[in-house]
């Protein structure tokens, strides 16, 4: 499968993987998530996307994981990829992890990020934030002190529903 991710890939060659998935090949896709060729890694996390919804079961026991992999990985796509994937996880069960809240808060916050990246930071910390009030109230002000005039149109949206949303929460 290695030899298949080194290669630029086509929708064609993702759902042939994904067609062909087991137990087996799923372990086998998963460790080259971590693998030091950035194209390789990238590539097994944008194939992971694209599983099937009753096949993201396989992901769940990994979540910790990819947390911590978001978290220091160099590269843009493969973190805005593993952050996609944590997004489809259920989290509920998930305890607040506050090295990786403090990562989706501070990205968020970061102007630099791109907007695709700070939204799905900011479900992530939504997710994570939701059953304390006080995560919820911080979460709040990070949005709150965002300036509307400077933010992308993404992030506009991304804003505006998550203030809608905390309003519900608070």
């Amino acid at each position: 499968m290695k030899t298949i991710l080194q290669n630029r890939l086509s929708m064609s060659d993702i759902r042939s993987i994904v067609r062909n998935l087991d137990d087996q090949r799923f372990d086998e896709l998963y460790s080259l998530l971590y693998d030091p060729d950035k194209r390789v890694s990238d590539n097994a996390a944008w194939v992971l996307t694209h599983l099937a919804a009753a096949d993201r079961k396989w992901l769940t026991p990994h979540i910790e994981e990819m947390m911590d992999e978001a978290m220091k990985t160099t590269s843009i796509t493969k973190c805005r990829l593993i952050l996609d994937l944590l997004v489809m996880q259920p989290m509920d069960d998930v305890e607040v992890r506050t090295d990786f809240l403090d990562f989706c808060l501070e990205g968020l916050a970061n102007p630099a990020n791109p907007s695709g990246l700070r939204a799905l930071m900011a479900k992530l910390a939504f997710t994570q934030c939701k059953d304390y009030p006080e995560l919820l109230q911080e979460l709040r002000t990070i949005f709150e002190m965002m300036e509307p005039h400077s933010l992308s149109p993404g992030m506009l949206c991304t804003r505006r529903n998550m203030l809608a949303k905390l309003d519900k929460r608070l």
